[in-house]
């Protein structure tokens, strides 16, 4: 295998260097009918001159199909080269570099359902296992950069779209830094790179999902990131006692219970680029993330749900670490599943991956504290429970212990189906 590590699937070597080998076969066997020709010529050792012409073609002919497969070959050959070592983001050994391409490129179909800081922790550290990820992110944020372009601009929030680009991105820290710089100043102070880069693109190319896959395209990203709604909506919070919150930044400050969330205007259908990676795909993930800001505003998008429950994907539900300010502060893990049931019309998943890391909170986040879970409850709801560490330094997911966690998931849903 050290040997032939070019042999892996995933690469887009093995075809290429094929095409070279028949290349040079053809322009082989053009030599071999150019000499038959060249010595039935000069030394009139043929009496048929019908032989001699015929030499002549099939070496033209030869030549040409030569020439061609090894151009093909051989510019093919140095483009799977170029993105092994563009999708890389690090240096070493090519055989390491394609080692670890050949990974992404077999790595299990994912879709998944968030935005903000938590989703960024997923696609870190999934970018490492696969290369086909879809995070489908939320598009009711108006706060911060992302509020003031909405507002000033009237453009589509970019910001939560702009760091799962960057979560990944496989182009270096270099543009990575670049698309999360932030100015500062009085007109484009507090304004990021990448939120102004995204909507300049948007403003060219007159569509919002193209302008994300072309900045996805610059950052050589591990997947697509897709905008749930291209539609400008607004979040809408019911609360329990009896008011109304509007606008995501206004809700998570609100201190109070919210019972409901909704989207308005209502958008139009889920896009075909979501249904297909539903579709498609082996695991769907929900969270981690905002509960009601990031995870719920996705599945709002008229079609989504339905989507997804006729999906034969497994499907997975990463509950937060902490409880949100402003949002979730009361809520255990139960409480957290019975909103996204409410909210899908009952179950929309089967497995739920609960954190048992802990760690002492900072005295600045006390109003926080671990989401509490107990596992039999959820079992007797009819959900597979997964325990895990997937705590991080920042109290958040740390990307690496949840991506195992998520693709433990996936290999055993895969040995479970073979043994069936």
């Amino acid at each position: 295998m050290k040997l032939f590590w070019w042999l892996l699937p995933g690469l887009r070597l093995k075809r290429y260097v094929f095409e070279i080998i028949l290349g040079l076969f053809f322009l082989a066997a053009a030599v071999l009918f150019f000499s038959v020709w060249f010595q039935g010529d000069t030394v009139g050792e043929y009496e048929s001159i019908n032989l001699a012409r015929l030499s002549v073609y099939f070496s033209i002919a030869c030549t040409i199909i030569s020439l061609l497969l090894l151009y093909f070959g051989m510019l093919g050959l140095a483009r799977s080269v170029v993105r092994i070592l563009r999708t890389s983001g690090v240096s070493g050994p090519f055989k390491d570099l394609a080692l670890a391409a050949s990974r992404r490129e077999i790595g299990p179909r994912v879709v998944a359902f968030g935005g903000g800081t938590g989703m960024k922790s997923l696609l870190r550290g999934l970018k490492d296992h696969t290369g086909r990820i879809s995070a489908v992110i939320t598009m009711a944020d108006d706060g911060g950069s992302s509020g003031r372009l909405r507002h000033e601009l009237g453009a589509l929030p970019p910001g939560d779209i702009r760091n799962c680009l960057v979560a990944l991105s496989n182009s270096g820290p270099n543009i990575e830094k670049l698309f999360q710089y932030r100015f500062e100043g009085d007109e484009l102070g507090g304004h990021s790179f990448g939120n102004l880069f995204i909507t300049a693109l948007h403003r060219i190319t007159g569509d919002f999902r193209e302008s994300v896959r072309q900045a996805g395209h610059i950052l050589a990203i591990a997947g697509e990131v897709l905008p749930s709604t291209t539609d400008r909506v607004g979040l809408v919070a019911h609360h329990e006692d009896g008011t109304v919150t509007t606008g995501q930044s206004a809700i998570q400050t609100s201190g109070r219970r919210i019972i409901r969330v909704e989207l308005k205007p209502r958008p139009t259908d889920v896009h075909k680029d979501i249904t297909r990676a539903i579709h498609d795909a082996d695991i769907i993930i929900f969270g981690p993330g905002s509960l009601y800001t990031s995870i719920i505003p996705n599945l709002l998008v008229p079609g989504m749900i339905d989507a997804v429950r006729a999906s034969y994907a497994t499907k997975v539900y990463i509950c937060n670490v902490l409880t949100q300010v402003g949002e979730t502060e009361s809520l255990d893990a139960v409480e957290h599943v019975k909103a996204l049931e409410s909210h899908c019309g009952g179950r929309i998943f089967d497995i739920i991956l609960l954190n048992t890391g802990r760690r002492e909170i900072p005295a600045y986040r006390s109003s926080q504290r671990f989401v509490q879970g107990d596992p039999a409850i959820l079992r007797a709801m009819g959900y597979e429970v997964v325990e895990e560490d997937v705590l991080g330094d920042d109290l958040l997911h740390d990307p690496v212990k949840v991506a195992k966690a998520v693709m433990e998931i996936v290999n055993a849903k895969v040995h479970e189906e073979t043994r069936i």
